[in-house]
């Protein structure tokens, strides 16, 4: 259970860093920055509302659907940075989960 802490720990670490120093998070216009906290609401409404299904009541919910078409129209950088801020706010009002399973699913 310690080795499984460490590796995504490392693997964490690793993917924050290179999203730092590959992203252009600062330099975003301001129309960017409207779509892009258009599309974070959005995803966080999506993954608020799950759909429920019948058998033995499980659910899934739609916002992969967003990140999804994010990528294919807009590109990879701005759904990692709507994916980043999400998952921001995501970790705020979830607060059962762990921060470092945030960390990683991000």
């Amino acid at each position: 259970k310690l080795y499984a802490k460490i590796y995504l720990t490392i693997i964490s670490f690793i993917g924050m860093l290179i999203f730092l120093v590959e992203s252009d998070f600062i330099t975003q216009s301001l129309e960017d920055w409207v779509f892009i906290y258009m599309l974070s609401a959005s995803i966080l409404l999506l993954s608020y509302f799950s759909i429920n299904l019948p058998p033995k009541d499980n659910s899934f919910s739609m916002d992969s659907a967003i990140y999804l078409a994010v990528t294919f129209l807009y590109g990879i950088d701005l759904a990692m940075n709507v994916l980043f801020i999400s998952i921001l706010i995501e970790s705020l009002y979830k607060r059962k989960m762990l921060w470092w399973k945030h960390l990683f699913n991000f």
